[in-house]
């Protein structure tokens, strides 16, 4: 749904979505 133009930030982008998902069920 978007498109990547920086490797590095999308790359960020996905560990952020990754960590969101992990806090969600640790809580």
């Amino acid at each position: 749904f978007y498109r990547v133009e920086d490797e590095a930030k999308a790359q960020s982008i996905k560990n952020l979505i990754v960590e969101d998902k992990w806090l969600d069920k640790i809580a």
